[in-house]
């Protein structure tokens, strides 16, 4: 009897041992997963091709989403609602095939759209990155605008007028208040193309970074080397007054793709094929591309420069920086072996192609790790306590474990979780089309107020999973502007 009850009792243990094994593999399962999808809506203008390329988010948790478009107008706004500030009336404006256009949404928490501001022009205008003041009164756009002198808004101030061009692609920066109005506006640039990638605010001044061609792009000091060079400018933030105006670059072709900062420096990133850079103490093989990142001080000095190399072509297409003052960077690189990467998904695919890489590095500048995923481009990056967290384009063979493998044309539009080490945590994808090129996140944001994830970029699919309460809920153009919102798990 004493034997059948010790058997009885020690098999009740056991069931509560494979019990409470089992709630907690259920509960890191859980950890590791995403849960609902809760926003999702298509955000298209009148024009037929649409891309959100930018999402940022305030301390209360608000939206700001720039899309940018072009083509023939489809069809008239009857779906959006009306704008605070329109520079022109896209309803009346049938006859133009050409128009270029951009909105400038802002959404509550809870999806609200709260206004649009609009800015248009007949040969070209696209929104590259968006920054807050630091008390988020004020936002401050930058991007590229063609044939400056039909832009809407009028420039209140034109740097250099004298060697702008109409034929080519110039910097834009609007200054606007939380409620959508537009303050001032600037446009500085050259002769030739022109085009800004980064924006941010630091040491009381508002900092844009990108690429030129101009030899007459207007300076306040630095040399121009003969290739294409990049740019770093910077303007008071109550009026746009320019402050300071160089270049930064080597001896071949330089581009700042990002730029970001803490309270105590300003880094900027890009693609460099120079073998050299201001700050930087190695010299490297030129005529290929490779990463670069540079640390500068307040008082404008360079504190140092370094070099990401990769493969045979290495890429940067967005920067960030976590809590405890780490620096990632995020791209692809085109040409490169399994050696290169600290940890690479699929950890065996030999077949290396166009590989998105995230990199890692301490604030001053060592390198940590550097994650690949082949098959993809990583486009930008953000960070939380979650981890790191990056989104792009990718075709059949991106790193999927558990799920089925992406057809041949397909990409994504969602996002990849990596640890703050860079070990992969998860991948979710969204998009559905019959082109990979069809489908592509371009922006990504965290939201610490919901503790989600925000997604913007393009698709050419005609099934994305909107929500009930979606703007838009009908793609209405060839090429659809989208956000989604994903709720991560506890």
């Amino acid at each position: 009897m004493k034997k059948e009850c010790l058997r009885r009792y020690s098999l009740i243990c056991l069931i509560l041992i494979v019990c409470v094994f089992c709630l907690s593999f259920n509960i890191t399962a859980l950890s590791n997963s995403v849960s609902d999808l809760t926003y999702a809506t298509y955000l298209n203008t009148p024009r037929d091709y649409n891309s959100a390329n930018k999402a940022l988010i305030d301390s209360y948790g608000n939206y700001y989403i720039a899309v940018s478009s072009t083509g023939k107008i489809l069809f008239t706004c009857g779906e959006s609602p009306s704008e605070v500030y329109t520079t022109k009336s896209v309803t009346e404006d049938t006859k133009s095939h050409h128009d270029y256009m951009v909105n400038v949404y802002k959404f509550t928490p809870s999806h609200e759209l709260l206004w649009k501001t609009m800015f248009s022009s007949e040969n070209g205008v696209s929104v590259e990155d968006m920054t807050l003041s630091e008390d988020e009164s004020f936002l401050y756009i930058t991007g590229e605008i063609k044939a400056y002198s039909d832009f809407l808004p009028t420039f209140t101030t034109i740097y250099n007028k004298e060697s702008l061009s109409d034929d080519k692609t110039n910097v834009f920066v609007v200054k606007m208040d939380s409620d959508g109005h537009v303050h001032s506006s600037v446009i500085i640039g050259g002769e030739s193309w022109d085009s800004p990638y980064g924006i941010c605010v630091f040491n009381d001044a508002l900092y844009i970074a990108g690429e030129t061609s101009s030899m007459k792009f207007l300076t306040t000091h630095g040399e121009r080397n003969e290739s294409s060079e990049g740019f770093l400018c910077s303007f008071s933030l109550d009026t746009l007054e320019l402050k300071t105006s160089q270049y930064f670059g080597g001896k071949h072709s330089d581009e700042i793709r990002d730029i970001f900062a803490t309270k105590d420096h300003l880094y900027i990133t890009g693609t460099t094929s120079s073998s050299s850079l201001p700050g930087s103490k190695e010299t490297i093989r030129s005529g290929y591309s490779k990463a670069f990142l540079s640390c500068f001080l307040p008082s404008g000095e360079i504190a140092w420069t370094i070099f990401e190399s990769i493969g045979g072509g290495t890429y940067v297409h967005g920067g960030s920086i976590d809590s405890t003052g780490k620096i990632i960077l995020c791209g692809y690189t085109a040409i490169t072996r399994s050696e290169s990467f600290t940890y690479l998904y699929p950890p065996d695919d030999d077949d290396l192609f166009r590989v998105g890489f995230v990199s890692i590095f301490t604030p001053t500048g060592e390198h940590i790790s550097t994650t690949g995923y082949n098959k993809s481009v990583l486009q930008d990056v953000t960070v939380s306590n979650d981890g790191i967290f990056a989104t792009g384009t990718a075709w059949k063979g991106f790193y999927r474990p558990d799920e089925e493998e992406l057809p041949e044309s397909q990409s994504f539009s969602s996002y990849i979780q990596l640890t703050s080490e860079g070990k992969h945590v998860n991948t979710w994808v969204t998009g559905k089309s019959e082109k990979w090129e069809g489908d592509s996140g371009l922006g990504i944001a965290w939201n610490p107020s919901k503790h989600s994830i925000v997604v913007v970029g393009q698709t050419q699919s005609k099934n994305l999973p909107c929500t009930d309460d979606a703007l838009q809920r009908n793609p209405k153009s060839s090429m659809n502007a989208f956000l989604i919102e994903y709720q991560m798990t506890e």
